[in-house]
């Protein structure tokens, strides 16, 4: 059926908590280095606006870092999105598995939860709504229909 609407079984969109707490690290460089060639080209005062600025560029890229899932019958997708413009789209069959982002897969420490598409392992959500997005997309598992095949 061409062009037939693809229903989703989950959809859901949020702060990328992983890929924003990366995010300062550039932007501290950028700051960093902004602040450098300032005050090698310009003077001191330069220096203290170029790390402002670079700075400030950062923080506003950090803060529109988002992470949305898809999940059709036909397929998974993820996408990186800062702000609007997407910048990374993971898709798969299914999902292969769900776990929590922390230590050995614990909800302890996580600040997100991790989903398992063919051999990439994405990261998505926030400490708020990992428990939410777990117990939606552990249900879609390959992993979930092999153990209860099993039962």
């Amino acid at each position: 059926m061409a062009g037939a609407q693809r229903v989703p079984l989950y959809a859901f969109e949020s702060r990328d908590a992983l890929a924003r707490f990366s995010g300062w690290i550039p932007a501290l460089v950028a700051g960093g280095i902004g602040g450098f060639l300032a005050g090698r080209l310009l003077s001191v005062a330069g220096a203290w606006a170029g790390m402002g600025l670079g700075m400030l560029v950062g923080a506003v890229l950090v803060a529109g870092l988002k992470a949305s899932i898809t999940v059709t019958a036909d397929d998974v997708v993820i996408v990186k999105k800062c702000f609007i413009v997407p910048y990374k789209t993971y898709r798969a069959r299914e999902i292969d598995d769900v776990w929590f982002g922390g230590d050995w897969g614990l909800e302890e420490g996580a600040i997100g939860v991790v989903v398992r598409l063919g051999d990439e392992d994405v990261h998505i959500g926030t400490s708020r709504n990992m428990r939410e997005l777990n117990d939606a997309l552990w249900p879609l598992s390959a992993s979930y229909r092999t153990i209860r095949a099993m039962a």
